[in-house]
């Protein structure tokens, strides 16, 4: 699903009215402040739907497929999402 499509149902699921320029503003705020959160290391949590948290990635050997030559490949932070039993069960049925 496209931001605008997802921007588009928010409007017509709203119980609110919203204009257009409303939900992408709401959209946008919530996709910043996560991203914020995130960044500094914060767990976040969305209730039905589960949690984004970030997690250290471990250095690692790895082979460049064109050399064959070996690499380490460095330690990084990356998100990682794990889905709340509500959506597991919505998934599921």
């Amino acid at each position: 699903m496209s931001k605008k499509a997802l921007v588009d149902d928010m409007i017509e699921r709203s119980t609110v009215d919203l204009t257009k320029k409303q939900a992408k503003a709401a959209l946008d705020a919530l996709i910043e402040a996560m991203q914020w959160e995130l960044t500094h290391g914060n767990e976040v949590a969305l209730p039905g739907i589960g949690k984004f948290k970030v997690k250290m990635v471990a250095p690692r050997k790895a082979r460049n497929l064109q050399t064959g030559e070996a690499i380490t490949v460095a330690g990084h932070r990356a998100a990682k999402f794990a889905a709340s039993q509500t959506l597991k069960l919505a998934l599921a049925g």
